[in-house]
């Protein structure tokens, strides 16, 4: 059976090329192999590789624990505390509604086409 792949858009693509990229000259920076870098994300050394091919398919977190790790900046922000940034917008998604809900009404504003 063969996996169905996800199609990503332009601009998604070559951001994980990009972070990916980034991730990459961060441990040759650091002159860590791709074993001890796979060791301390707790993945393997094949997953690794596809990270640092920019491959969708490994898990965001993954990811971002190889970017920690690292220092290579997360969100644009080097310096900054990500916990407070995560409670920033936690607050803000306080404010948007918890459900969305399509009606069917004919006249909704936006739909005169």
């Amino acid at each position: 059976m063969q996996t169905k792949r996800q199609t990503l858009s332009p601009r998604t693509y070559h951001a994980l090329q990009l972070f990916a990229n980034l991730i990459e000259e961060a441990r040759r920076h650091r002159r860590w192999t791709q074993r001890e870098l796979a060791e301390r994300i707790g993945i393997s050394r094949a997953t690794l590789q596809s990270l640092l091919k920019g491959d969708s398919s490994v898990a965001i977190g993954s990811y971002f624990e190889a970017a920690t790790l690292l220092g290579v900046p997360l969100f644009g922000n080097d310096s900054g505390n990500l916990a407070d940034l995560a409670q920033q917008q936690q607050q803000r998604m306080t404010l948007l509604p918890g459900k969305i809900v399509h009606r069917n009404d004919e006249n909704l504003p936006g739909d005169d086409f």
